[in-house]
């Protein structure tokens, strides 16, 4: 079996319901909904990184402006602190993951890095917090 066909574990399923459930039925999109989807996930990381500074944890930030030099589909913040790291991948309401992402979260679970995927701040930062104990 190759990486990319690892399904999630059941723990990542259990913590993320909302990635996993039945498909939404296709709705039309209109270019301005898509930008706002993006300005958002945008807005909340800035927010987080700001408090992961104010904190002074490190954090590495994907960048969203232009082409990755990193593994296609890594998780947009990757915290560390005191030896220990943690992912998350931000996602606006309606956001869902892509194949990459999907693969990449997989991996990074069977290495035993902690994953999520976060909709708001609150979400975000006590995932952080949970899991580096700073």
């Amino acid at each position: 079996m190759a990486f990319y066909d690892k399904e999630p574990s059941a723990e990542f399923r259990r913590l993320n319901p909302h990635i996993f459930g039945p498909p939404p039925a296709p709705v039309e999109q209109d270019v301005n909904e898509t930008k706002w989807a993006k300005g958002e996930e945008k807005k909340l990381s800035e927010l987080v990184c700001a408090d992961l500074s104010r904190r002074g944890i490190p954090y590495i930030k994907a960048r969203t402006d232009k082409a990755s030099t990193i593994r296609k589909g890594w998780p947009d913040i990757t915290a560390m602190h005191g030896g220990k790291v943690c992912c998350v991948e931000l996602k606006a309401k309606g956001g869902t993951l892509s194949k990459d992402q999907r693969e990449c979260i997989s991996d990074l679970e069977s290495a035993g890095i902690p994953v999520t995927v976060a909709f708001n701040f609150d979400t975000t930062l006590s995932f952080i917090l949970k899991h580096l104990n700073p």
